[in-house]
Order: C-alpha cells, then structure tokens, then sequence
C-alpha cells in the first residue's frame, strides 16, 4: 500500500519542465564555484580555447574537462582574481576577454578538406601572401606568423632545424608519429615557434606559427585548435550557457583590445626579417634539389709535388662553419694562436668551448646566418667522395678541394682520408659528403685526418651547443657542395686590436 501511495503521488506531481539557457544562465550565481557539468562539450571546447589564448591551457582542445582544464582554469581566476578555485565570475571575465579578441581580429574556423586538417586562425590581424605550394599569413608588426606549406616529402628536416635553433639550455618539445610530426621551442630572438605537419590525402601539410611575447596567447590558441576533424565553431557567443552568460553581462565593459598597427609605407615584410632566418633556410633546403654547379677539382695523389705543412704558429687564419645559426666551428688552433678571434670582415667573436683532444673550437658570432650545415648521423665509408670546403684568408670564395674517405678508426671518431695536411687557412674546414652535410672537420693533425662527425657531436652534446643530425645512408639525393653550404663557410682570423 506504500508503493502504491507513493507512485500515485508522483504521477500527481507536475513535470519539471527544463530551464531555457538564458534562464539556466540567470539562475547561477556568480560567486558560486565553477561546474563545468552545466556545459555542453562544445562550450567546454570553447571555455579550454578562451584559457590558451590566455597561456594557462596547452592541450587539444577535445572538451574534456580533467585535470588539466580545472589547473589552467584555476590558475586564471588565481592569476586574475586571486582567489583559489574558480568561480562563474572568472568564467565570465574569462569568456568577456576571448569575446573580444574574437571579434576585434576576426577569429573563424579554417578546414584543409584534401588534408583534413582543422585549425583556427585571426584573419582581422593577418595579411596573406600566397607563394605557389605555400602561403604565408602575417601580421603587420611581424609579431605573428603563420605559414602553411604543403609537400610531398616528410617535413622532418624542417622539424630538425626548427629545434637545432633553440637556445642552449632549452628543451624544445618533439612528437614524431607515422602521419603527425609536432615541433615546440623558443627561439634565440625571444620568438616562440610551434610546427606541426600532418599527412592526408597522399601529402604532408606543414603549419609554423612564429610569434613574439605580445602574440604569444594568439599562438597558443592557434597550436591548441589543430584537429583532424571539425571542432567548430568555438565562437564565443554560440554556446546556449556560455552566450547567455555573455549576453546577461553585456552592460559591462569589455575588456580593451588594441587594434593591429596597418603596415607603413617603407617598413619592409617583417617575415623577411624573421623567417629569413633558420626557418626560411629549412623551407629552401626542402624546396631546392639542385646545387650549384661544382667546379671540377682533381682528385689529389699520393705524390702531390706541394708539400701540405701542417698549421703552424705562423698562419694566424682558418676555416670554419656555421653549425646553427650563430655558433661556428673551427680548429683548436686559432684558439691557441689569438688572442680574439673574428670574421674577415671584422666582427668579433666570443669563445664558446674548446676541445683540444678533439683538435676543434667553437666560437659564437653576434649575428645570425641563414645558411649552417647538418651533422651526418652516420660515418662514411672507405672510397666514398668528400668534398672539403675551405675559405682561407683573402679567398673570394669557397674553394672545395675533392678526395675520398679511408675509413675510421677511433671507434668512428676519426676519419683517414686522402686529401693531406690542410694548407695555409685550411684547418677547420667542414668535409661535406651527400645531401650538403658534414662528415668530419679538418683538422690541423700532420697526417691530415679529420674529427668525425660522431666526433664533433660528442663535443657539441658536452658543449651544449644545438646542431641538426641529418642521416646519410642510402639518400645520396644530392652530390657535390650547393650555394647554401658554400655561404655556411667563412674565413676566422686572430684579431690583435
């Protein structure tokens, strides 16, 4: 009789008709902690895009809400409010803020159907330049770059070189999967770069976002919404909790967002000055299969009538080169000859480390060069070709002289070759096999052997200085010495002043 009294009793009660969103909204107190279980997941999606571009949320935005949503939503309210744990009125302030940066630079959805690739993107703040296979987006200050390039070929060499660039001390992040390859670091300019290529459609597409402190949040909004399906539409205002919520609070005043200053006449493209750098360099390395025409040089025999001393007290020059883009590598003889070291045009150098048991010295230039050399990943073998780029005093140019590997020894750490002693400004050289990378440097050893790259590695590792390891076996795409090696070299010379 109880069951029955009770079920008769609920069947009597009215149906609690759900709450309108707008209602839904109303009825939560600001002050209330914050219950992400009131969202839909794509309001969740929504709320996670609003904390990257605040830098406290650095995962895919999937519209889960775990641990790491609740620590970069708390770190917000924590950072803005000073309160410990959120509450609506942070998710408010929070949601107000990404209102208006979506609106001022005009934020949407970007979909590569042939690529099924997903990503937003502010094209209000954004100029574009379509360059064939690549287009490059930018905003008028430089202070943010996007460029989307589309090959046939695994990017990972562009990858390698984006995080070869990083400073010393910096441990960029790296994913490397079948069809996705991911690339995070700072750079030395006080630049943040994220990379991230993804294969579909029988290619792989590349995205690179540079950006400067101020753009930072918009880079990490951008790295965050990459998907391999739609996501949308992340609009603010969409959502029925999140947009009543907005629209309950639009009395309000919003938060001020500078409007992008309009390039001006003369200013030069900023890319020009950012990814004229390392980055340009890599996208050439991908895009130019064919070096330069190489001067014919005999190979040198055994009975070379030129005795090749070796590298005395008296030759106060050397060879060297550029293993990033600022840190180049030479002979430990210039290190024990000069006092200071520069560039024949005179700029002057700063010792980084020098290994005399390796028979190598690194130096760092205050600049930047576009154009650096790879490491091989592995040792050559007996007979096959090495090209030694050289660049003694006064020289025009780059003079490559050609012989061939005898082998190694030293448990791969030193190459025996045929090319002699290195003449006057000769030591330190790189000896470049296939693909523009460099199997050894020449050293200033009377037998002429050089320090492999195995060898050159082991000191940069210790050093903590950045170099690119490229693998040479069984590729041999590119024979010779191209252009951006040549330039890569550079004459050192002791300065006395």
């Amino acid at each position: 009789m109880l069951r029955l009294a009770c079920l008769i009793l609920a069947l009597a009660l009215p149906l609690a008709a759900p709450l309108p969103a707008d209602a839904q909204a109303r009825s939560i107190r600001l002050s209330a902690p914050f219950d992400p279980g009131v969202l839909t997941r794509s309001e969740r999606r929504t709320l996670q895009a609003a904390l990257a571009l605040q830098g406290d949320y650095d995962a895919l935005l999937d519209g889960l809400w775990g641990r790491g949503s609740r620590a970069a939503l708390d770190s917000y309210a924590a950072r803005t409010s000073r309160v410990r744990g959120a509450t609506w009125r942070d998710v408010r302030s929070l949601m107000r803020a990404y209102d208006a940066e979506w609106d001022a630079n005009d934020w949407g959805p970007v979909w590569h159907d042939a690529e099924r690739v997903f990503h937003l993107r502010p094209d209000g703040l954004l100029d574009r330049q379509d360059l064939g296979d690549e287009t490059r987006f930018v905003s008028p200050d430089g202070g943010l770059i996007l460029v989307s390039r589309i090959d046939t070929r695994n990017p990972i060499d562009l990858h390698d070189a984006v995080a070869a660039d990083a400073p010393r001390g910096t441990d960029p992040y790296r994913l490397s999967e079948d069809r996705r390859i991911v690339t995070a670091a700072s750079m030395r300019e006080g630049r943040e770069v994220y990379m991230r290529s993804d294969f579909g459609g029988g290619v792989w597409m590349t995205h690179m976002v540079l950006a400067d402190a101020a753009n930072e949040g918009r880079m990490g909004l951008i790295a965050s919404s990459f998907a391999r399906e739609r996501i949308g539409p992340l609009d603010p205002r969409s959502g029925p909790v999140l947009g009543a919520l907005l629209r309950g609070a639009s009395n309000l005043p919003g938060p001020e967002v500078a409007e992008a200053p309009r390039p001006q006449p003369g200013g030069g493209d900023p890319l020009d000055r950012v990814l004229g750098l390392v980055l340009d360099r890599a996208l050439d390395r991908l895009l130019d299969d064919e070096p330069e025409p190489e001067p014919q040089q005999p190979r040198p025999q055994a009975t070379d009538p030129l005795p090749r001393p070796d590298l005395t007290p008296q030759i106060r020059a050397a060879s060297g080169f550029f293993v990033n883009t600022t840190d180049i590598v030479t002979t430990d003889a210039i290190a024990d000859l000069c006092r200071r070291v520069a560039l024949a045009d005179g700029t002057r150098l700063q010792p980084v480390a020098t290994d005399r048991r390796a028979g190598v010295a690194v130096y760092a230039a205050p600049g930047r060069s576009g154009d650096w050399l790879a490491l091989a990943g592995d040792t050559p073998t007996r007979d096959d070709t090495l090209y030694a780029a050289a660049r003694p005093p006064r020289a025009a140019e780059t003079q490559i002289l050609r012989g061939r590997a005898d082998g190694t020894y030293d448990g791969g750490r030193r190459i025996a070759h045929d090319l002699g002693a290195p003449r006057r400004g000769e030591a330190g050289a790189p000896l470049i096999v296939r693909d523009d990378v460099v199997a050894g440097v020449w050293t200033r050893d009377r037998t002429g052997d050089a320090l492999s790259a195995t060898g050159l590695a082991e000191v940069l590792t210790r050093e903590r200085v950045p170099y690119m390891a490229a693998d040479t076996r069984g590729r041999g795409t590119r024979v010779g010495v191209t252009g951006q090696a040549r330039r890569a070299v550079v004459t050192l010379m002791c300065e006395d002043r």
